[in-house]
This record gives structure tokens, C-alpha cells and sequence, in this order.
């Protein structure tokens, strides 16, 4: 048997992590090769108070998924579990295919 992958988990507690920065430009990195390899990442937020970046990261969400059903279905792809899903039983989903790719994330950003 062949050893289970381990996520890559990456530290935002810094500080130094202001935009721009050498260690930004790390972790961003660090952020799109866990994506690009694994799909996931474990982040690690600093001890403070994290109610401002929780609400700003699920905020977000809750934008999102506000979108009429309409729009949400014009994100579609040919193979399942990317573009939008809903299905009965699973809550609804999002999928960008090819993420790093800009063309790709420009046409989902321009769609929502």
C-alpha cells in the first residue's frame, strides 16, 4: 500500500503577510501549489480574534450563492462535480476548472 498524501498546511499568522510582501508572494505560491496538487490546504490563522476573517471569508460565500439559479447555471462543465451543482441530496457547489488559468477565472468572475 502506497503512503496517504498529507495536505499541505499553511501558516497566516504572520504579521508580515501584507500584500505584495516577500512572505505574501510565499504563501500564495504556497496556497496555488496545494490547490494545484492536492485541491485543498489547511490554513493556519493567527490566535487573535478570527471573527473578521471568518465573516469576510463566508460572507463572501453567502454573496455567491445568493445569485439567481439562472446565472449560477450558466458555470458548466462537462465533467460532474465542476461548474455549478446542485443536487438533491448535496448542498450546492462550485467548480472553476483550471483555476491557475486566467481566462478560466475571469469568465467566473465576469459571470457572478
Amino acid at each position: 500500500m502506497g503512503s496517504i498524501p498529507k495536505i499541505p498546511v499553511i501558516d497566516f499568522s504572520r504579521n508580515s503577510l501584507k500584500a505584495g510582501s516577500r512572505s505574501w508572494i510565499e504563501a500564495c505560491n504556497k496556497v496555488c501549489n496545494a490547490l494545484e496538487d492536492y485541491g485543498c490546504f489547511v490554513a493556519t490563522l493567527p490566535d487573535a480574534d478570527c471573527s473578521e476573517i471568518h465573516n469576510s471569508l463566508f460572507g463572501s460565500l453567502d454573496d455567491l450563492f445568493d445569485f439567481p439559479k439562472e446565472i449560477k447555471l450558466q458555470n458548466t462543465h462537462e465533467q460532474g462535480f465542476r461548474g455549478y451543482y446542485a443536487r438533491t441530496l448535496r448542498p450546492e457547489g462550485f467548480g472553476i476548472d483550471d483555476p491557475t488559468d486566467a481566462e478560466a477565472t475571469n469568465k467566473f468572475t465576469k459571470l457572478f
